[in-house]
């Protein structure tokens, strides 16, 4: 039967570990037949720290798995219920043989280096034009911060993607503005730029 990896805040990991904590709590139970946790403690550990086999599995609404559970929930119940406020179910693995690793493993150790959008660890594949475009983007984003550097005499409130927003007196020179933020840095001294820019009384897209 396949084990489930679960990522866990430190506390509560340490707290599985030495007893104080005898149930995890999820919004929702696996949809697969599991009889296993393994522990991945989150930040700043980001470590798989142990595992556990599971005696119970427990769910129902909240209310009522929090009484089944409070004896060894291992957080309080303010916590418990603002985690599930909302929701109509809960669900509480029972934990027994917890098994501390005298030596974290990584992510990597498991096959694993991303978590995807549905909130799993799994592996991604990635492509020569992705990587481009993902330096592309960085360096849009120096330059930016760049052009807000040498325009830091305007008030700017803020910016949008490679916009930015200032608010000025009506007698700015908005083709000076432009000009300056179209400097090249001199970092890159031989990229071309441009800055093109409007005026209007309140934000809008161009």
């Amino acid at each position: 039967m396949p084990a489930m990896l679960l990522s866990i805040k430190p506390e509560y990991a340490q707290r599985i570990i030495d007893g104080t904590k005898g149930f995890e709590f999820r919004t929702r139970r696996c949809r697969k037949d599991i009889n296993k946790i393994i522990f991945y403690s989150t930040a700043p550990e980001s470590k798989v720290v142990g595992e556990a086999e599971i005696e119970e599995i427990i769910s129902g609404v909240p209310s009522t798995v929090w009484e089944l559970t409070k004896h060894a929930a291992g957080i309080p119940r303010k916590f418990f219920r603002k985690y599930y406020k909302g929701r109509r179910l809960a669900v509480a693995y029972k934990l027994k043989n917890v098994i501390a690793y005298d030596e974290p493993k990584s992510l990597e150790d498991y096959d694993i280096n991303h978590v995807g959008s549905t909130k799993k660890w799994e592996r991604i594949e990635s492509y020569g034009p992705k990587f481009v475009e993902n330096i592309v983007q960085a360096v849009s984003r120096d330059i930016l911060c760049y052009a807000m550097k040498t325009l830091r005499h305007c008030f700017i409130v803020g910016h949008v993607h490679d916009e930015l927003i200032i608010e000025c007196s009506p007698g700015v020179d908005l083709k000076a503005v432009c000009e300056q933020m179209g400097r090249s840095p001199d970092w890159m001294p031989d990229i071309l730029l441009r800055a093109d820019g409007y005026e209007t009384d309140w934000y809008r897209k161009d």
